[in-house]
């Protein structure tokens, strides 16, 4: 036997010598030498006095020099038990640590996340609660690397914990940034009460805040959070109404502000003032039953009992037994949701317990999107909820929120209507262009020759020396009148008339303003057919210089109603036969790219805008 140990061992009684070898290795010397009865001296009892009078031991002052007292001990839980510092977690603490006897590092800073509400951070092959301590200023540096924590390592860590005021860290939820146009969905919500119209962004249907108000949610802030908790009112006498207050059509923009309707955490979207979330977020409330154009809120009567509530970072048991509960919190990376599961054993009444939210808080890109109870056990419960998601795992929502993050709304505005550009390339080197040279293609002379814009000027160049790509679809999407409005006003447009004319190429349509108390107000919008991409219309602005009743008899057709703007470019009716009785040709194209260059509209179109722009109207195609 080693002679040392073998002396420590006899002069302790009750000593726990492996412990001691796992954080200072073989070599024990200068190492205090204590039962647990003693862990608070600081020097050796007295009673070993006399153990080296023993004259079996030839060599009493190497054992002296053995027990010399040290001022470091590894820390047991019976000592973190005695604490006063821990009294409130003790039951927490004893759950934490099963059957371990000895504070280890990955432990004890479990333990002091778990005090300062402190989520785990994710780092990869390293411990989330260590490494959010370090990030936090909380942690000894190379701690983690012993098996124990020492006493004086742990009085250490906390003497920081008892300075820490609020965590650096900060991760946000969602930026105000543009989502897109709120339209009226075709589906309406009913409950007894009334029935409340519902909006639609992408293929996600969302009711306003001040229904759900009317429905029987309370809805209060606290710290910039919205609660919302239902209580059924009851069924009303009589027909339901239509209790929904009308909401402008606008752009509506994510909500930077938690919205928690129950135990979920969703997202939302503001409009001015008003908030919308996901229809499907009342799931925790009520069933949805869907039935044609109506959506009927059944309140499902189980959520008021569940006894635990979720706030930003936290989950509180505010039952009067103790529970087990599973929590989902919900992430996106860019392409994908990601879900990380939290299991809390005996959350004990009027407990709180600190959730994963911040998780993914040094990665900018990973977004915190949403926070759900997943499943509740307790005496007499065993609740596991029914809807996955409550439509919390929307990608193209995400998405867009992605591709929108870094714009506000009048960028986000300008990029609705980009400028239309056809990009060709020379086939063979002419008139200062290269063989290969991507070129912008302005207009074209049928047969004979493009007209190229180079540094501003335009140049001619034969009709076979340019390649040019096929002709685009139009975007269907289109765009509220109040938008239209507000960007057309932003470029501060004049006209010689009170009417200005506007053609968008990317959409394929054509805008007509008129000047009313000092701002252009959108009266019409018409489905236009431009040029092909090898026939293009050109772009820029101009007048409405001629009216021309009619043209194209002598090539077999006649086409109506047209304005010129120059050379051989008008806005015009569809093709008719020759005498203009009948459509021959146009309607079945109106919205996509299909003449020679000129703007073709509808009979009805055509007419209005030939007997109403004045000579002199200003003219933009873009």
């Amino acid at each position: 036997m080693n002679y040392r140990k073998f002396m420590l061992w006899s002069l302790t009684g009750t000593l726990m010598i492996q412990p001691i070898q796992w954080v200072y290795g073989e070599n024990i010397q200068n190492v205090v030498v204590q039962t647990i009865e003693d862990t608070h001296q600081n020097q050796i009892d007295d009673s070993f006095e006399g153990v080296t009078q023993d004259p079996s031991i030839e060599n009493s002052e190497e054992i002296k020099e053995v027990i010399q007292p040290s001022n470091e001990w590894p820390m047991t839980f019976e000592y973190v038990g005695q604490d006063v510092r821990w009294q409130p977690y003790i039951t927490r603490l004893d759950t934490m640590k099963g059957e371990q006897s000895f504070l280890t590092p990955p432990l004890f800073a479990q333990m002091i996340c778990y005090r300062l509400n402190l989520s785990p951070i994710k780092i990869e092959q390293s411990n989330g609660y260590i490494e959010r301590l370090k990030y936090e200023g909380l942690w000894i540096n190379d701690l983690e690397k012993l098996e124990t924590v020492s006493n004086v390592a742990y009085e250490s860590v906390m003497e920081l914990v008892a300075q820490f005021n609020r965590s650096k860290m900060t991760h946000p939820f969602l930026k105000e940034v543009p989502a897109g146009f709120i339209k009226k969905s075709s589906l309406q919500a009913y409950d007894k009460n009334g029935i409340y119209t519902l909006y639609t962004l992408g293929d996600v249907n969302y009711i306003c805040l001040s229904d759900l108000r009317t429905m029987g949610f309370n809805i209060s802030e606290q710290e910039g959070v919205l609660k919302l908790e239902y209580e059924y009112l009851g069924q009303q006498v009589g027909e339901p109404e239509n209790k929904s207050k009308a909401l402008t059509t606008q752009i509506a923009k994510y909500n930077g502000q938690k919205v928690y309707i129950g135990n979920v955490l969703t997202y939302s979207l503001k409009m001015g003032d008003e908030v919308l979330v996901p229809l499907r977020s009342t799931g925790e409330y009520f069933d949805l039953v869907v039935q044609q154009n109506k959506c009927t809120l059944v309140p499902n009567g189980i959520y008021r009992s569940e006894g635990v509530s979720l706030a930003p970072n936290k989950i509180t048991n505010t039952a009067t037994l103790p529970v087990n509960v599973e929590i989902i919190s919900v992430f996106w990376n860019g392409k994908n949701f990601i879900e990380e599961s939290l299991k809390i054993e005996d959350l004990q009444p009027g407990e709180t317990y600190p959730l994963i939210e911040e998780l993914y808080g040094l990665d900018e890109k990973v977004i915190h999107t949403s926070t759900m109870v997943k499943a509740i056990q307790r005496e007499k419960l065993n609740l596991t909820i029914p809807y996955k998601s409550y439509g919390q795992h929307i990608t193209n929502v995400m998405s867009n929120y992605v591709k929108n993050q870094n714009s506000d709304v009048n960028t986000f505005v300008s990029q609705l209507f980009p400028a239309t550009q056809i990009i060709g390339t020379m086939k063979y080197a002419t008139n200062g262009f290269e063989k290969g040279e991507k070129v912008v293609v302005w207009a074209a002379e049928d047969g004979q020759s493009y007209h190229l814009i180079k540094n501003g000027k335009k140049i001619t160049v034969p009709w076979s020396s340019v390649s040019i790509p096929a002709s685009p679809k139009a975007c269907k999407e289109q765009v509220p009148t109040e938008v239209i409005e507000a960007y057309f006003n932003s470029l501060s447009k004049t006209s010689s008339s009170p009417y200005y004319i506007w053609t968008d190429l990317y959409r394929q349509t054509t805008y007509v303003f008129k000047k009313q108390s000092g701002e252009w107000k959108l009266i019409r919008r018409m489905a236009t057919s431009s040029g092909l991409n090898k026939t293009p219309t050109p772009t820029g602005e101009f007048k409405v210089s001629a009216y021309v009743p009619a043209f194209g008899m002598n090539k077999g057709y006649r086409c109506k109603n047209a304005l010129l703007l120059f050379g051989d470019y008008l806005y015009h009716s569809v093709l008719y036969d020759v005498e203009g009785k009948y459509i021959i040709s146009g309607m079945e194209s109106l919205g996509e790219r299909a003449s020679h260059g000129c703007l073709r509209l509808s009979p009805e179109d055509s007419k209005w805008l030939y007997e109403t722009m004045p000579l002199g109207t200003s003219v933009w195609i873009n």
